[in-house]
């Protein structure tokens, strides 16, 4: 068990691997002395002493904070992997943010992660897709198909015109990336919180139905548990399609 010291108190606390963080991609831990070093050597980033991750072994690791960014980034070390954390700041950027944590990914042999889901890939972002949305759909997805499902998944980017605007010039061998991206990141929660809530993200799927109409009725027609919520959005962008097999 970890523990969490704020001043004289101590809070025990489970490792928690949710959320965005740092780490190797084959699991294998980021060395704390190698962490420590970077974080001095940095002049951007500071020690944090007001809330210290105490180890097993009895060490104690303040948090480092980017100094460079009002949200006020924080690093914290715990279990081989570093934990990113940061202000909400209502019209902030926070681009810079994943910027400089994919740099120090980077320099320490790693990768940025979000939800065990995607990651920073040097520059890129990349989506590991874990389960066959249907015959041949991709299981990796980079570049313009996957930064245009995200936007369209996430207020984080900000612009969702553009990203409509972005998807109509996709080459059309790209739409299967762009569409099975999109599935992923809105399949947990299932086709009426998307249709209600998250509207970009259903049109976004009836667009990419209309070139994958096959794709999309083979998903529809999974009874696999593993894609149950997937099968079910395809269904509904197919149902809703206003002119089906065609742009």
């Amino acid at each position: 068990m970890l523990s969490m010291r704020i001043g004289d108190r101590s809070i025990e606390l489970s490792p928690d691997h949710h959320g965005q963080f740092i780490a190797r991609e084959d699991g294998t831990p980021i060395p704390l002395g190698a962490w420590r070093e970077l974080v001095e050597s940095d002049p951007d980033l500071e020690w944090d002493t007001t809330l210290v991750l105490q180890l097993r072994d009895g060490s104690e690791v303040p948090r480092a904070r980017w100094t460079q960014h009002r949200a006020k980034p924080m690093f914290q070390y715990a279990a081989g992997r570093i934990r990113v954390s940061h202000q909400v700041i209502e019209g902030d950027d926070t681009r810079p943010i994943q910027v400089k944590a994919s740099s120090l990914a980077k320099a320490l042999g790693a990768l940025l992660i979000y939800d065990e889901t995607w990651h920073y890939d040097g520059a890129e972002i990349v989506l590991p897709i874990h389960t066959e949305l249907w015959p041949g759909a991709p299981r990796r997805v980079r570049g313009a198909p996957f930064r245009i499902a995200f936007e369209l998944s996430s207020d984080v980017f900000g612009d969702q015109e553009e990203a409509f605007r972005q998807l109509e010039q996709l080459d059309e061998a790209e739409i299967p990336a762009f569409a099975a991206a999109l599935l992923t990141l809105a399949g947990p929660v299932g086709p009426e919180y998307v249709k209600e809530y998250e509207p970009n993200v259903f049109e976004g799927l009836r667009f990419a139905s209309t070139y994958l109409a096959d794709e999309f009725a083979a998903l529809a027609e999974s009874d696999d548990v593993e894609r149950f919520s997937e099968a079910e959005l395809a269904r509904h962008a197919i149902a809703s399609q206003k002119y089906p097999n065609e742009k």
